[in-house]
Formats: structure tokens, sequence, C-alpha cells
């Protein structure tokens, strides 16, 4: 596995979102993650562990890894791994919240530049992880994260807590008191087993080979005793059946006598019967024969009956067709068609002159309208006329009462009443124009006059008389004015008067036109149709001629099919003639036949013979009478004298066959009460040795167990106190000390080498191999010796999975090493990594700090915001 992208937020002290770019700290082969103690350097392996598994190494309830200032818990882990044959890139994703809000969970891959959703429930994700990763969570964080200062503790450390550290990292327990615990129930399960078949044992002492031999002896003699009695019945009933087939034999020899007594007194009956069936075809064909004759007569009276009746028919068709074509009704209908066809040209020219008519009708209404519109125009002119006269007479008083221009007043009712005199209209226009222009002028004198009266006792009288002309002055005026107007309005009214009498006149003159126009078409038009509409007439005409040729046509047709019909009514007067010929030759044929038969039958009588016909199903009845009685016969005759061969001059016995079968039946119930005897006795045997066979079962069963039970009692034994832990352990540690020793040799240069036994020592190849104690190790020495223990046992624990190990932590506290030793620790690893194997340090050192290029910078939290991650290269 190689990691490309953490993303932690809201786990322990993390609480705003923080993002680890693994591609560019793995570039050495070898980072570091610094930071102070509870700054949260551990809480990123958590988030790696919790984004696979859901869980971390310290906390597995996620109130105790959720941040209390957050609402939820978010990782986000993107890794390269080989997985099934290839290199792919995987991305698991996690939300976890505080209370019970369920959390969700995602796992995808990348392929290309898609992102394919692989899973996307908690407990599915947890198993792909582990699927794709090839390790369990404890394996996990076995092999990935090394404890350092553990495994230099458990070089130096007794036998006992080393026991205990290699049981629990490669989960050797099973071995140890779970295997007593397991070894332990089960030999006392065993000893139940042990007891409980002894106890079924005890309910079948008595089924033994003695009680079966005496069993399979009574089984043979009473065997034995009913093989004789089944020969003695065997004797029995073959001298029963003797005496019972001489005793059937002789009555079956009675009855079948009486038989053929019976059959004796029917022969003449069947002799007659098998003599009617000889002749049953004669008769038959007989039968057939006057029926056919019947059926010839029937059809020739009825064929001569229809050639009657076809005669007749011809000759009505003959005479039909004379008629048809007799009559001269072709001529007269084409001399018809052709005198409406010109009445039809003139109906047409009729309807053009008709329809002059009606457009010039038409035209006078429209006229008649327009004269009465005229008219009602004419009579509103006298009307305003009126008006426009009384209202000049009303202002003729107003100047009269003005005291002046009554001259004025009569010229303008007299113009007026002759406003078609435009000069007349003129003057008075110009006469009021000029009163308004001396108006003027006098109001002009009295005002310069009353300017050079000014200051003398009679202004006031002047002003006062000025006021008094300038206010009739106005009045003098409107009244002129308003002359004016009424006189226009007069004026006009004459003249529209005079335009609608004009109009009128005219529009008499055009409707008296138009209307004797209108009575002229009218006439030539009645003319033509004799007073019917001429529309109607047309469409008489057009009727009549389509009546005249429908009617010719059908004449046509009619004739033709009168034609046709005699043409047919011919053909079959042929065909029945035929047909009449045809019949009594078959009359005479079938009369000659039915005499040939009843010669043969030697019956004269041709009814007679009839009589004697069998239907087929008398006649299959009268068959098997016959050949029932003729094999009745023969069967009871040839049984007559095999029982009569059979008997050879013996006697039957019905008192000897009585007391036989009496001795058969009592021999027969001492046999079967003999045979439930033994049946009895093998049912005890089957019994006994199926009994015997589960005896037999259960010894062998208790042996089993017995050996069983003291094997797990053995192993209980071995087992006990740790010892066989103790040997798998030594097995585990004497292959995990071959590897370390080789990476010793490697880190040492090839001065240091690795052995265990019963504790481990180091080779000390500068003096010859001689072996030294861990316990007596520098500091530097006993880093590289732990270090080794640590990559063999993360190895071994790997070797679990087909994954390959790219990269591991290495969680040490190096406070206690100087700067000689740092060096040592930094020319380890370095001989560690590659491009395709990594290595952090988790460590709060200085020194290491300051030596390692890539950091993982890790910041802890404050009152304000959690704790904080920067990646320096």
């Amino acid at each position: 596995m190689k990691p490309i992208r953490l993303e932690i937020e809201g786990v322990n002290s993390f609480l705003e979102k923080q993002v680890i770019d693994f591609s560019a700290v793995l570039q050495e082969g070898i980072f570091g993650v610094f930071g102070n103690t509870g700054s949260g350097k551990s809480t990123i392996l958590d988030a790696i562990t919790l984004a696979l598994y859901s869980k971390t190494q310290k906390n597995n309830k996620k109130d105790e890894y959720v941040n209390c200032k957050a609402k939820k818990a978010a990782v986000s882990f993107l890794f390269e791994i080989l997985y099934e044959g290839r290199r792919r890139t995987f991305e698991f994703c996690r939300e976890i919240f505080s209370g019970k809000r369920a959390g969700s969970a995602c796992a995808y891959e990348y392929v290309g530049d898609e992102k394919l959703l692989l899973e996307d429930k908690s407990d599915n994700v947890s198993r792909l992880a582990e699927r794709i990763v090839g390790l369990t969570f404890d394996d996990f964080n076995k092999c990935i994260a090394l404890p350092q200062g553990e495994f230099a503790r458990f070089a130096k450390s007794a036998d006992a807590e080393r026991l205990d550290i290699v049981a629990r990292l490669f989960s050797l327990e099973k071995y140890g008191a779970q295997l007593y615990a397991k070894a332990s129930a089960k030999a006392n399960a065993l000893e139940s087993e042990r007891d409980k078949l002894q106890a079924e044992l005890s309910g079948y002492a008595e089924y033994g080979e003695e009680a079966k031999s005496a069993l399979q002896r009574e089984i043979a003699e009473k065997t034995e005793a009913l093989e004789g009695l089944r020969k003695r019945n065997a004797d029995v009933k073959r001298r029963l059946a003797e005496e019972e087939e001489l005793c059937a034999a002789a009555r079956e020899i009675a009855a079948l006598r009486q038989e053929l007594a019976a059959l004796d007194g029917r022969k003449a009956e069947m002799k007659r019967a098998a003599d009617r069936l000889e002749n049953a075809d004669l008769y038959d064909a007989l039968y057939d024969a006057e029926e056919e004759n019947k059926s010839a007569h029937s059809s020739l009276a009825e064929r001569e009956k229809q050639v009657l009746s076809l005669r007749g028919e011809l000759l009505r068709e003959t005479e039909r067709e004379k008629v048809l074509r007799a009559d001269d009704w072709e001529r007269t209908a084409e001399t018809r068609a052709a005198e409406l066809s010109g009445r039809i040209a003139l109906l047409k020219n009729a309807e053009a002159d008709a329809a002059a008519a009606e457009k010039l009708a038409a035209e006078t209404e429209n006229l008649r309208e327009e004269y009465r519109k005229a008219d009602a125009e004419n009579k509103k002119t006298t009307l305003l006329l009126q008006n426009a006269k009384e209202r000049l007479e009303t202002n003729a008083v107003l100047l009269e009462t003005l005291g002046e221009e009554r001259d004025l007043y009569e010229a303008v009712t007299a113009g007026a009443k002759s406003a078609c005199v435009r000069e007349e209209y003129t003057f008075l226009k110009g006469e009021n124009e000029r009163r308004a222009e001396r108006a003027m002028w006098l109001e002009k004198i009295i005002e310069e006059k009353l300017a050079a009266a000014k200051g003398g006792e009679r202004v006031g009288d002047i002003e006062k008389l000025l006021a008094e002309e300038k206010e009739k002055n106005a009045r003098r005026k409107r009244a002129a004015e308003a002359k004016i107007r009424l006189a226009e309005e007069y004026a006009d009214a004459l003249r529209r008067s005079g335009e609608q009498s004009a109009k009128l006149a005219a529009l008499a003159e055009k409707g008296k036109s138009l209307a004797a126009e209108l009575g002229s078409r009218r006439a030539a038009v009645e003319k033509l149709t004799g007073g019917v509409n001429y529309r109607s007439a047309l469409i008489e005409a057009e009727r009549e001629i389509a009546e005249i040729r429908e009617k010719t046509e059908k004449r046509r047709k009619e004739t033709e099919q009168t034609a046709e019909r005699i043409r047919a009514l011919s053909e079959k007067i042929a065909v029945s003639e035929k047909e009449i010929e045809n019949f009594k030759n078959k009359i005479y044929e079938t009369g000659e036949k039915s005499k040939k038969i009843l010669a043969k039958c030697g019956i004269m009588n041709k009814d007679a013979a009839l009589l004697l016909r069998l239907g087929e199903k008398d006649k299959a009845k009268l068959k098997e009478e016959v050949a029932a009685f003729a094999q009745k016969s023969a069967v009871a005759e040839s049984k007559l004298a095999e029982k009569q061969a059979f008997l050879q001059g013996r006697t039957a016995d019905e008192e000897k066959r009585a007391a036989l079968k009496r001795e058969s039946e009592e021999g027969e119930g001492a046999a079967e009460r003999l045979n439930g005897e033994i049946l009895a006795a093998r049912t005890r045997l089957a019994i006994c040795e199926e009994k015997s066979g589960i005896k037999n079962r259960l010894e062998e069963a208790l042996a089993l167990v017995l050996k069983r039970y003291d094997v797990a009692k053995l192993l209980q034994s071995i087992v006990k106190a740790r010892q066989f832990l103790k040997y798998v352990a030594n097995e585990y540690l004497e292959e995990i000390t071959f590897a370390a020793s080789a990476t010793l040799l490697k880190l040492s240069s090839g001065n240091y080498g690795l052995r265990y036994k019963e504790e481990f020592f180091v080779t000390d190849n500068k003096n010859g191999g001689k072996e030294r104690s861990v316990n007596t190790l520098s500091g530097g020495e006993t880093f590289l010796v732990s270090l080794s223990l640590a990559f063999a046992l993360s190895a071994a624990i790997c070797a679990r999975s087909d994954r390959p190990i790219e990269f591991f932590f290495l969680d040490e506290g190096f406070g206690t090493l100087d700067e000689e030793l740092v060096e040592t620790v930094l020319d380890s690893l370095e001989k560690f990594k590659s491009e395709k194997f990594s290595i952090g340090i988790i460590s709060h050192v200085k020194e290491l700090k300051e030596r390692i290029n890539c950091k993982i910078l890790v910041k802890g939290a404050t009152e304000t915001e959690g704790s904080r991650i920067e990646i320096a290269y």
C-alpha cells in the first residue's frame, strides 16, 4: 500500500479540515511526523484506520474520538495498492456524527478520469478494505505502526513477558489458555459420553450369543415339523383334487346332456334361418332393383312434368319477345326526347330573362326605398325652414324693442324668403359689418369728447350715457350676428328643400321606366312557361327526358333478357328430354333384373320375396344366432366326449370327497398355526440380532470414546501451564530471529548477527562470532537489534497478506539518543528506504527534525482552533 492523500476533520484534537499530501513527503523515502506531546501525531494513524476499518487503536466509541467542538468527524484516505495483479487506486471516506445520528461510509475506485462507487454501507466498506489491503485491523496496526520502544523491551524482556508479547503480536492466545479450555471441555464431553454409553449397554445384557442359539434351534425344529405336515397335507390335497375332478366331471356330463337335448329342439328353426341368410343377398339385390325402378319412375314423371312446364314458359317468353319487338316504342321515345331537348334550351334562355327581370325588380325596390328616404329628408327640411322662420321673427321683435333696425329686419326677412338670391345675403352681411364699424367710431368720438370735458360738472352724466350706449351697441351686435346666423340656416334649408324635390322627381321617373321593363320581361317568361314557374318547367322537362331514357334502356334490357331466357329454356328442355329417355331405359333394365332374381330365389311373387328381406341389423343378429347355435352345439358335444373320455368307466363318490376336504382343512389349520409359531420365533431372533448388533456398536463406540478420552486427558496435561503456547511461540521466535539476523547484518555492515536460545543473543563477528546477551548492548546496538526485530515481526505479520509492505510508521521516543546515536538511526533507516518502500518516524526529537528533510509538522490545538498540519520538504 502506498498512501497518496489523507484528509482529517473533527477527529480527536483536529477540528478544521487538514490535508496531508503523501506524494510530497514520500519523495526521499524517509519522512518525519513531528510535534509536541499531545499535538495529534498519532491521530494521523488513527485517521487511516478509521477510514479503512471504522475504528481506532485507542478509542472505538465515536463520542470518544469526535472532537467535542465539531458536529462530525470526517476522514478520507486515498491510496495506491497492488491488487488482483495490477496497481489500482482506491479512496475510503467516512463521516461519523456524535449522538444517535447515523454516519456514512463510501469506497471508490479511480479508473482513468472516472470515480466509481464500490460500496456505500459501513460494514461492507470495512470488509472491502480488509479484502483490498489483505490485513485485518489488528494486523494492519502491527505492520504499519511499529512501536519501537516495545520491540526494545521485547529484546531484553524476561521469558514470560516475551511470551506475552509474541502471543499478542501473532494472536497466539488460542494456543494457551484457550487451547487448555478447549482440551478440558473435550475431555469432560468425552467423559459424559463414556458414562452415557455404559448406561445404555446395561440395557442390552440379555442379548447375547446363547439367546440367539436357543432361538435358532427352536426355529429349526419347528421348521422340520412344518415340512412333514406340509407333505401330508399335499398328499391329502392331491387325493381331494382327484375326487373333486371326478365329481365335477359327472355333474358337467349331466348338464351337457340336458343342453344338447334343448339344442336338438331348435335345429329346424336354425335350418330355416340359415336358408334365409343364404338368399339374403338376392333379397337385397331385388330390393335395390325395385328401389331403382321406383326412383326411375318418380324421376321420369318429375322430368315429364318439368318439360311440360318449360314448354309453357317457353311459349310465353316467345310471345313476349314478339310483343316487345313489334311495338314502335323506340322511335316514339326518340321523337319525344328531341322535343324535350328543344324545350330545355328555350327554358334555359328564359332563365336568363327571368334573372334580368329579378335584377330589375331589385333595382325598382331600391329606388322605392331611396324615394322614401328622400321624401323623409324633404319633410325634415321643411320643418327646419319653419323653425328658422320662427326664430327670425323672434329676433325681429328683439330688434324692434331696441327701437331701431326695423327696416333691417324687413330686409332680412324678405331676403331670407328668397335666399336663393346670393347677392341679398351678401348685402345683409356687409350691412352688419358697416354697423359694427359705425359703433366703434361713435365710441371713439365719445371718448374724445369725454377727455375734453374732464373736470366739468356733467362728466358723470356723460359717462353714464356712454356706458348705456355701449351696452346697446353690444346688444345690437349680438342681435345682428344672430340674424346673420339664422339667415344662413334658412337659406341652407331652402337650398336642400329644392335639391330634395328635384331628386324625388328624378327617382319617380326612373321607377316608372324600370317598372315598364320588368313587366315586359315577366310577360315573355309567362308566355313560354304557360304561367308555371320557369324553374319548375325546366326541372319537369329534364325529369321527363331522363324518365324516357330510363324506360328506353329498361325496354332494351328486357328484350335482351327475354331472348336469353328463351335460349336457356330451350337448353333445359333438351337436357330434360334426354334424361327422360335415360329414365325409361333404367325402368326397363331394373324390371328385367328383378325377374332374374326372383327366378334364382324360386319365388314368383315379388312382394313375398321382399318380405323375406332382412335389414342390416336383423341380418347381423340372425347370422350371430345361427353361428352361436352351431358353435354351442359343437362345444357341448366336444365337452361331453371329453368328459366321458376322462371318466374311463370310473364313478364319483361325494361322501369320500367331503371326508378328504375335512382332512385337508384340518391339516392346513395345523400347518398355519405351526408357521405362526415359527414366524414369532424368527421375529424374536431378529430382535435379538438387532439388539445384539446395537450392543456390539455400543461396545465399539465405548472403546473409541475411552481411547479419545485418554488422548484428551493427555492433551489436557500437555497444554496445561502454557507449555504448548511456549512451544509455538519459540517456533515463531526462531523464524523471526533468522529474518532479524539478516537485517541486523545489513544494518551493522556484517558486524552483528542475532540468535535465540530461550533468550536473544548477539553474535559479535568482530570477535570471532562470540555470543553476547542483549542486556550487554549499548544504546545504539540496542536500537539496531530492536529495529531489526521490528522489521522482521512486521514482515511476518504482513506475510499473512499477499500485498507487499510499501510504508510503515516507526513510533519511537528518541529523546534518549545522543547525536552519534541519531546518526546511527538515520544511517540505518537510509539503508532500508527505496522507491517502493518509505519509512515515517513519529517523534518529537529536535535533532531528528533538523536532519529529516520531508516533514509533517503537527501544531497542537489551542482554545480557538484545533491541531494544524504543515508539510515541509
